[in-house]
């Protein structure tokens, strides 16, 4: 759905990775953001951080997702800083530096709790799916601590919601 004549303009959306009618200015357009993307590409340091889980021979692949992530950042800072009236260099650099964090630092190691419906396990020990996935049951004062506690009026029954 297209948002209405009266919105404000999304300058980002304008840019994409080739021009066309959606896309009215490729990122080679802007003297800039071809340097970005040169420096970006260059760095595998940050070719690794950007596109983590490349995969050998999907290198185009690996690339569109490196671009799009390299142009992401200051055109997120175009949007933000237009969204908030920004435009002094000091509040300018401030978005930046927020961005840069994001973009740049270790992601905290946290844990996904997903629980999974209506499904009863039968396990002795977590499963483990992968490195970083494993499916394990959840102890009853979690599973109590989930459910709501007063009634609700609800075209779900209740034990679908605490479930889900």
């Amino acid at each position: 759905m297209f948002p209405p004549d009266t919105a404000p303009v999304d300058h980002s959306a304008l840019f994409g990775p080739k021009r066309d009618q959606l896309k009215p200015i490729a990122f080679t357009d802007v003297e800039e953001l071809t340097a970005l993307l040169a420096y970006v590409r260059g760095r595998e340091d940050l070719r690794a951080r950007l596109s983590p889980d490349a995969k050998p021979g999907r290198d185009d692949l690996v690339d569109r997702m490196i671009e799009f992530e390299a142009t992401d950042l200051p055109l997120s800072i175009l949007d933000r800083a237009r969204a908030t009236g920004t435009n002094t260099d000091g509040e300018l650099l401030r978005l930046y530096l927020e961005r840069e964090r994001a973009w740049l630092l270790d992601p905290l190691p946290v844990d996904y709790v997903i629980p999974l419906a209506l499904t009863a396990l039968d396990l002795d020990e977590p499963l483990i799916i992968d490195k970083t996935t494993k499916i394990e049951p959840l102890d009853e004062a979690t599973q109590a601590a989930r459910a709501p506690s007063p009634p609700t009026i609800s075209s779900v029954p209740e034990t679908v919601v605490g479930a889900a």
